[in-house]
């Protein structure tokens, strides 16, 4: 179990600018904002990390203006989450330990999350349409992945010298798939989901589409748990914007031994499922010598097993190419999220990458995007409608563009429904045509691009309205 609430030591104490009252404490590799005097270097505290629940008791009412939560499966109580206090971001809450009758004695890293009673916060949106919820499975351990902030020294000292990757944490909701002793099943983050046809289980749902079982036993794979992160519509606010749940799975666990499987098992095993057809890879940021002995991968020991000889040659052909599509694709594919969240797409952000020169006017912008959102010579990710708007709103402003200046749209805008839609509704009368409309009696003319849709300004006026119209 994840140790929410432990004993640790302020480690260092530095000012915030412009703030009399408060001060930054530095606890294990997190920063918190605390009373300025409540603590001393050296001091020990009871620390809270992110997503605690605390319970509703006097000692804690100090929360209620900024913290207080009512949870349909909690009930009411105070949610610990990352808040910002005069531009300082603070991770945590951090306590006397004489303000919770606890002994000063008590030695660091004591856990004292079930003593002060405090649970894991859980969004309603990740248990409402779960299904029937039994028992986590013995054997099989919870995806209660301790924060690197929280162990970095021993992490650092325990990696010193060693192979490593480094992957993104998708913000989703935790799922695991299993198959232990013959019998296949599905978990969410606390509970074994039941399968019952008599209630509908997204989850289920999605374990029937990835067919992950019949897999499985094709494969002989047994005693094995796959753990990975669901996102997409209508959890944890989407924040990718997926138009369909993806499970983004980080790691593969040994039942018979309790042991995580290599990096290079997890993509063997992955290459054998087809992560295009199943699930998808983690995005691995970073990787450090991960040379392992190719000898021991899952998917060579597989196929030894299975050819022989000419058969032999032809699956290692065969393997080049389902290498490539299976495994650098989408490894690609997650490079490109991860550059999509960091792309200036308001107009703040806009200014500031113009001061850092990487553009400066519309097109050397949208050749940016276009850049940072291709992962192939022919796969895009695609901006949603309001986002398109907002880019488009915001140039508008950024560049100093005139009511009839007109400019051609990236691939990467090519999306929903502005393929088949006119769009209109954008500040200052700006709307999208397709090329088709090119052909429309206008005045002016609607110019002929290489694009297949572009920008106008509002001094364009069709005098035929196309058959659909959608506001943004």
């Amino acid at each position: 179990m994840r140790n929410l609430v432990s004993v640790q030591e302020i480690k260092a104490l530095s000012p915030i600018e412009g703030a009399d009252r408060i001060e930054v404490a530095t606890i294990l590799g997190w920063k918190l904002v605390v009373k300025k005097g409540e603590f001393k270097v050296g001091d020990k505290c009871a620390y809270f990390e992110v997503d605690s629940f605390l319970p509703i008791e006097d000692r804690y009412e100090f929360l209620r203006g900024t913290s207080f939560k009512k949870h349909e499966i909690l009930g009411e109580g105070f949610r610990i989450r990352t808040q910002k206090l005069r531009g300082q971001i603070s991770q945590g809450l951090a306590l006397p330990l004489a303000e919770l009758n606890l002994n000063e004695d008590l030695p660091i890293d004591t856990g004292l999350t079930e003593v002060l009673h405090v649970r894991k916060w859980e969004p309603l949106e990740q248990i409402s349409d779960f299904g029937i919820l039994t028992d986590f499975p013995d054997g099989i351990s919870k995806t209660d992945e301790t924060r690197i902030q929280s162990i970095y020294d021993q992490m650092m000292e325990e990696f010193a010298g060693r192979p490593y990757y480094i992957s993104t944490k998708i913000d989703g909701t935790s799922v695991t798939m299993y198959r232990k002793n013959g019998k296949f099943g599905v978990c969410c983050h606390e509970n074994e989901v039941k399968e019952d046809d008599t209630t509908k289980s997204f989850l289920w749902d999605i374990a029937r589409k990835l067919d992950l079982e019949n897999r499985m036993i094709a494969m002989h794979l047994d005693n094995i748990a796959i753990h990975g992160e669901l996102a997409g519509p209508k959890i944890q606010k989407n924040r990718l914007q997926l138009l369909k749940h993806q499970w983004f799975v980080f790691t593969i666990k040994d039942l018979s031994t309790g042991h995580r499987l290599s990096l290079n098992q997890i993509l063997g095993i992955g290459m054998l499922f087809g992560w295009l057809l199943t699930f998808t890879p983690f995005p691995i940021l970073t990787m450090h010598d991960v040379n392992e002995n190719i000898g021991d991968s899952v998917i060579l020991q597989y196929l030894l097993h299975l050819l022989n000889g000419w058969m032999y040659i032809l699956a290692m052909m065969a393997i080049g190419g389902l290498l490539y599509i299976s495994v650098i694709c989408p490894l690609k594919k997650q490079a490109a999220i991860t550059r999509y969240c960091k792309l200036p797409l308001t107009e703040e952000e806009m200014r500031t990458a113009i001061e850092k020169e990487l553009f400066s006017d519309v097109k050397s912008y949208f050749d940016y995007l276009d850049k940072q959102m291709c992962y192939g010579k022919y796969n895009y990710l695609y901006f949603s409608t309001s986002e398109i708007a907002g880019i488009i709103n915001a140039c508008w402003k950024v560049f100093d563009l005139n009511d009839t200046d007109y400019f051609a749209l990236p691939i990467c805008m090519k999306s929903f429904s502005i393929l088949n839609d006119y769009i209109t509704g954008f500040e200052n009368g700006v709307f999208c045509a397709k090329r088709s409309l090119c052909n429309e009696s206008t005045e002016p003319k609607i110019p002929v691009v290489s694009s297949y849709w572009g920008v106008y300004g509002s001094a364009y006026t069709p005098k035929k309205l196309p058959k659909y119209t959608k506001n943004i």
